[in-house]
């Protein structure tokens, strides 16, 4: 095993290293291991590593199965990724998807869980189109009293409609393939028949799991379309969705970004159907990236977060006890209060506190808030054009950036243990 990476500086990871490993990796896989971080003097790249404040083996049941696959081209790996506005967006997710997926030729795999967002009236992730017909309503997991119990996406459309109609097309990246030959429709009917066409000649009827609440879709071939259509069969009628799962048969790595704007570890916490929808995937690694929310008020119980994590972490673990836990810090972010910005000082307390629970909760870290600059940080990536106005998001720029270094840090590791 290779191991002289610098672990605290990966950029650093490049003398020896380089010319044992990379060279030959990067021949073999036609680009280069480590994405190229742009310099910022507010941007701190020493600090870009994964922190292992319990044991430094809690990734490792995530790092074997990956050296599994990739040297043997064996198994199937899913990775959870849950937080807010962040999340939903899908940009920063999507960035380390895609890196993982072109790392190697052997992880290209499913795209996993998804959501009709615009039906619900919120934006929709950019690599795949959804769009609709009929009324349909929302229950999200961040409104104060729940209608209907919710899943792991965290949100929910249910329509009563004569003829609804749900279409999902992939947006293909360039380098890989993410078709499908199965649809897994989270959710529950009454008095419709469902059918998705994939064109207008080729149509399939759902076998209903009860277990899962789940009606499962098999095409004859990988599709990266379709259309569920609902046809009524009486006056007194509704068919809700609480996610879809888009499979196919090939070994690689699944990537379910899972994100509602506003949300915070209450939000999840209100989730009935969690367990059930993570029994489906079976996580390998769970990155958790809640708390933007729960630290952006001016009072901020830092007892009561690390509290919410705790209860979260038990119930991803009693359904799947062995994956792998790494926490993301908050970004720094700012209040506004009239016209004016103020920094939120809350972002140190939650970094002390997500190092706490990975020590108590044997996960790892990833110092987001450290790495892009601390406090006052976002104000100079805003000046810098990779944040916008509200000094809270960052713009797809500053996703790409954020998600390529995590990747490097993630990778970076990878490579330390198996190479």
């Amino acid at each position: 095993m290779l191991n002289r990476i610098n672990r605290r500086n990966p950029s650093l990871s490049i003398g020896f290293f380089a010319i044992l490993f990379i060279g030959a990796f990067s021949t073999s896989f036609g680009q280069k291991v480590l994405k190229d971080i742009p310099v910022y003097t507010f941007l701190d790249s020493t600090l870009n590593k994964i922190s292992y404040p319990s044991d430094e083996s809690v990734l490792n049941g995530f790092f074997t199965k990956l050296d599994t696959l990739i040297k043997e081209d064996k198994g199937k790996i899913n990775i959870v990724h849950m937080g807010g506005s962040h999340i939903q967006a899908d940009v920063y997710s999507n960035q380390l998807r895609t890196n993982l997926l072109n790392f190697h030729p052997n992880l290209v795999g499913q795209r996993g869980l998804i959501f009709p967002f615009s039906a619900a009236g919120t934006n929709n992730p950019r690599n795949y189109q959804t769009t609709f017909k009929g009324i349909w309503e929302t229950t999200k997991n961040t409104q104060k009293d729940l209608t209907l119990p919710l899943g792991l996406s965290g949100i929910s459309i249910t329509t009563r409609d004569s003829l609804p109609e749900i279409s999902i097309s992939l947006r293909q990246p360039e380098n890989y393939r993410l078709n499908f030959n199965r649809v897994r429709v989270i959710g529950k009917k009454q008095n419709y028949q469902a059918v998705i066409y994939t064109d207008s000649l080729h149509a399939y009827e759902a076998v209903y799991d009860s277990i899962s609440s789940s009606f499962l879709y098999t095409f004859d071939s990988l599709q990266e379309q379709f259309t569920l259509k609902l046809k009524p069969l009486d006056s007194i009628r509704s068919f809700t969705i609480e996610g879809i799962l888009l499979e196919n048969d090939t070994n690689g790595v699944t990537y379910h970004s899972i994100g509602v704007n506003g949300a915070s570890t209450n939000s999840y916490l209100k989730c009935l159907n969690l367990e059930r929808d993570l029994t489906l995937i079976q996580p390998d690694l769970v990155i958790l990236s809640i708390g933007i929310n729960d630290a952006s008020g001016e009072e901020f119980d830092v007892e009561k977060f690390k509290a919410n994590y705790r209860l979260l972490i038990q119930r991803i673990r009693s359904v799947a006890p062995q994956t792998s836990i790494l926490f993301t810090t908050n970004n720094d972010s700012y209040r506004k209060k009239g016209r004016k910005y103020y920094v939120n000082t809350n972002g140190l307390l939650a970094r002390e506190a997500f190092f706490e629970l990975a020590q108590t909760e044997h996960a790892a870290v990833w110092d987001l808030f450290s790495i892009m600059g601390g406090l006052h940080a976002m104000k100079e990536w805003e000046t810098s054009g990779l944040a916008q106005k509200d000094k809270i998001h960052f713009n797809a720029v500053g996703y790409i950036i954020i998600g390529d270094l995590l990747f490097n840090a993630l990778i970076s590791d990878y490579l330390y243990h198996y190479f």
